[in-house]
């Protein structure tokens, strides 16, 4: 039997159905429905077989009632369960009417039997026979009529009537409320066509006085049969309701699980599409995000390639223009016709050749610019185009096709390049290579060095050059490097390779077979060239050079070793005397080699304290007593005996080690000088390395205050080679140092450079006219005519003047003589340690201790503030 979707329960067949957003779910409450349909189906088809046997045996029970009554009472009136059956007479209509109805209705129960067993029901049969079977009972009840001396009315009040309760209450039996409501309403109405009926046939009046008058008479009771009609619909509409409630717990009973199952997926279902909405509203979000983004890119995109320094273009697969900017227009050239869209290679190449911007040949320019997008690759090129442009050309191959090209003018850029290349690599001043592209080319000519071939690398120092710059100004300094550099380039050879590598240095690379003949020959040219004088602004000025060679491979085959070979015999020829040239000799590599431990052994000295200070006495010559003594260095090595100063002095003015060296040197000497009588003086030699710092000043100030020597008797000696640095810096020091007291000497006087001009620019308090004007006093001559002026000039400038290196009584008579105040030297006594002065000359006087050393704290050093 097919079941009938319109009376199952709506809950598990549409409306869940309905709500469940996804196929799945959907699926599943489908299949828990189809199941829940066969199991009514099997309820209902076994439904219909019982309601089809209660039919039968309810027929077949009042068929045997009433063949028991005819039998037992030969069809005389009985009475059963208080209930009267009128008597019947066989042979009446009636009779017959009745037993025909009751077999019919046994008919049609067999009937339902059987197309139920062989699925032919449906709903709409299945109400035809049920009012079928509804009108077999009003039949049976309606054949009163047909009895002798019995009314319609008679039938109606009869206890038969209680087959349509029971007839009605079968189709419970079946869980579908249909057959229950047809069954009902076809039974009330029935009823009531035979109460109308009854009225009209039997002309019996439908009011009557009383209930009891009822059921004496014959006579029907409206109130009584709408009784028993309502009791049919009420008993109609509890049974369809309890009919439709037990089907709705079959299906939930049999199917909960599954409900429960699917309702949770749906649950879920829903939750996920609450969250695939919330996605898709986020998404539609960053949709208009991307989109407002999308139109400031693509703003900002056209405003970039409006603005590009680079001419952009794109072409499609069919080498047709689709954009172009507005650079490209204009370093092509183009025409408004060839910037449209559309435009052909072939036509824009065209334009280009017959404005001459193209490479190399017209024909080899469009096979190449053809060939563009037939390889799918980047492409990055630079051509040097004929208008005399150059160009850095771009090509950027498209996924669907085409290419997008760049045309960028890099004209200006190249030329920048070159000319910061040629920066990177050369001198501004001369023109000629750094010491970085001749450290290149050095390399480059060692790795080429062919079997018979040498190679001599010279280094040219400039004599006398910084004398120039101080003296004359760095401008007049420029002017002689490019006349040197003039001149050593009119000295070399094709394949010779000079570089300025330094401030007075030059690097030169000479390619000769013929080696060190050549080299030699070639240094001698230049030093004798250069040596040469020049008139550089109305001055004429003297210079010379010194030069160290290397030759390759014999005395280095890296670049390293040949420059550092080439250095040492530079280094040879400046203590030669300058002016000359040396080869490097592995000797030289000893000789620098013992410097070097020489220099490891002055750290250590200085690090250790092992130097000592010995002083020299100085003698007045009116009163013949001694007036003071200067202090000098010297340094007792452990293993070499004493060095001598003009060996390490040098070398620890050179290596900066001198500052050190002269500060230990001040406060000893202040520190010794402090215990002696204080009409002695101590006189100080300082070196032109003391003079670069700004902590001279202060340093004699804190020496000063913590050996408490009175400044008055502190002398330092300074030399005129320091006036060469920085004449300026070094007055502005002395003045300082003379404005605290401190006497200034000049040493050496008449051996330096411009002797007269420092004289007149500071107020030296002594002169020491240097021993080697003493030395020559006897020969008489030159010697003594300058002795002799410096006296008379320092007299009249009223300057003290001291003779140094006096060794014999004759000496010392000659500059007694000439004027001399003082004098010192091996005739009155050698250097001495300070415990020998003190045995030696002031034995006879009070000697104070001598102070120990202190350090000086930072808060306790005495500042010096400079003004003007």
């Amino acid at each position: 039997m097919n079941p009938n979707r319109k009376s199952e329960p709506q809950l598990t067949e549409q409306n869940v159905t309905e709500t469940v957003p996804f196929a799945g779910s959907t699926v599943a409450i489908d299949q828990s429905g189809e199941r829940f349909r066969q199991t009514l189906k099997t309820y209902d088809e076994n439904g219909e077989i019982f309601i089809a046997l209660g039919q039968i045996a309810t027929s077949g029970l009042i068929l045997l009632l009433y063949i028991l009554e005819k039998v037992a009472y030969g069809f005389q009136h009985i009475s059963i369960s208080n209930l009267s059956f009128q008597e019947i007479k066989i042979d009446q209509p009636g009779g017959d009417l009745f037993i025909v109805a009751i077999s019919i209705l046994s008919v049609s129960s067999l009937f339902r039997i059987y197309i139920t067993k062989n699925g032919l029901m449906s709903d709409r049969l299945v109400d035809i026979i049920t009012v079928f079977d509804v009108a077999c009972v009003l039949l049976m009840i309606s054949s009163y009529r047909f009895v002798d001396d019995q009314t319609l009315a008679d039938g109606l009040k009869s206890p038969l009537f209680v087959i349509l309760y029971v007839f009605i209450a079968i189709r419970a039996l079946r869980f579908n409320p249909r057959p229950i409501l047809v069954s009902g309403i076809a039974a009330a109405a029935g009823w009531t066509v035979l109460v109308l009926l009854s009225a009209v046939l039997d002309g019996t009046e439908v009011v009557t006085r009383s209930y009891a008058d009822y059921l004496d008479t014959s006579e029907i009771l409206i109130s009584a049969e709408l009784e028993k009609i309502v009791a049919i619909l009420a008993l109609t509409g509890c049974l369809a309701f309890v009919n439709k409630q037990v089907r709705a717990f079959i299906g939930i009973a049999v199917h909960g699980e599954d409900y429960a199952e699917a309702l949770a997926q749906s649950e879920q279902n829903i939750r996920n599409a609450t969250a695939t909405r919330h996605k898709a509203q986020d998404a539609v979000q960053q949709l208009e995000k991307n989109e407002k983004q999308l139109r400031v890119q693509n703003q900002q995109f056209h405003a970039l390639l409006k603005n590009m320094s680079q001419g952009i273009s794109m072409w499609d697969r069919n080498r047709q223009l689709i954009i172009c900017n507005d650079r490209y227009i204009e370093i092509c050239k183009l025409d408004e016709e060839l910037t449209k869209p559309g435009t052909n290679l072939q036509d824009m190449i065209s334009h280009w050749i017959k404005n001459d911007f193209y490479f190399d040949t017209k024909e080899e320019f469009v096979r190449e610019y053809m060939s563009i997008g037939r390889e799918k690759k980047t492409v990055s090129k630079i051509y040097k185009m004929h208008d005399g442009r150059t160009f850095a050309f771009g090509f950027v191959p498209l996924v669907q096709g085409g290419a997008l090209v760049s045309f960028e003018d890099i004209t200006e850029l190249r030329q920048v390049q070159a000319d910061n290349y040629h920066l990177a690599h050369h001198d501004t001043l001369t023109g000629l290579s750094n010491r970085h592209d001749y450290v290149l080319q050095l390399e480059k000519a060692l790795t080429q060095i062919r079997p018979g071939e040498n190679i001599a690398v010279h280094l040219i120092d400039l004599d006398y050059f910084k004398n120039v710059n101080d003296t004359l100004g760095h401008p007049v300094g420029d002017k002689l490097l490019m006349a040197v550099t003039e001149r050593l380039r009119h000295e070399l050879g094709e394949l010779d390779f000079l570089a300025r590598i330094g401030g007075d240095e030059f690097a030169l690379i000479q390619l000769a077979r013929n080696q060190p003949a050549e080299a030699e020959d070639l240094a001698r040219r230049i030093i004798r060239s250069v040596s040469e004088p020049y008139i550089l602004d109305d001055h004429q000025v003297v210079i010379g050079a010194s030069i160290g060679i290397a030759i390759a491979p014999k005395d280095g085959d890296r670049r390293e070793t040949i420059m550092r070979n080439a250095d040492l015999a530079l280094y040879q020829s400046k203590e030669c005397g300058r002016g000359v040239h040396s080869l490097f000799d592995v000797r030289m590599d000893a000789k620098m080699q013992a410097r070097r431990a020489l220099e490891l052994d002055l750290r250590k000295a200085i690090e250790e304290g092992g130097f000592e200070l010995h002083y020299l006495p100085l003698v007045d010559l009116e009163s013949e007593e001694l007036c003071g003594f200067e202090a000098l260095i010297r340094w007792p090595h452990p293993e070499k005996g004493y060095i001598s100063p003009d060996e390490f002095i040098p070398l620890a003015e050179e290596t900066g080690y001198m500052v050190q060296i002269g500060e230990w040197v001040i406060r000893e000497a202040c520190k010794t000088a402090a215990s002696w009588p204080e009409h002695l003086l101590i006189s100080i030699n300082l070196s032109p390395v003391q003079f670069r710092g700004s902590s001279l000043v202060q340093l004699v100030v804190n020496a000063l205050a913590y050996s408490g020597l009175a400044p008055g008797r502190l002398e330092l000696e300074i030399t005129e080679s320091m006036f060469l640095e920085n004449s300026a810096a070094t007055l502005k020091t002395l003045r300082l140092l003379k404005q605290l007291g401190i006497r200034i000497a000049m040493d050496d006087f008449g051996t330096g450079y411009s002797s007269l001009s420092n004289l007149q620019n500071f107020p030296f308090d002594r002169i020491k006219i240097d021993k080697s004007f003493i030395e020559k006093l006897a020969s008489g001559g030159a010697a003594l005519n300058i002795v002799r002026a410096v006296s008379a000039m320092a007299k009249d400038m009223g300057i003290a003047t001291t003779a140094e290196g006096i060794e014999t009584v004759q000496q010392m008579d000659a500059v007694r003589d000439e004027g001399y105040s003082q004098i010192q030297g091996y005739y009155i006594s050698k250097p001495l340690l300070a415990d020998e002065i003190r045995d030696k000359f002031l034995s006879d006087v009070c000697v104070k201790p001598k102070a120990a050393v202190q350090e000086i704290p930072e808060k306790d050093k005495m500042k010096i503030v400079v003004s003007g």
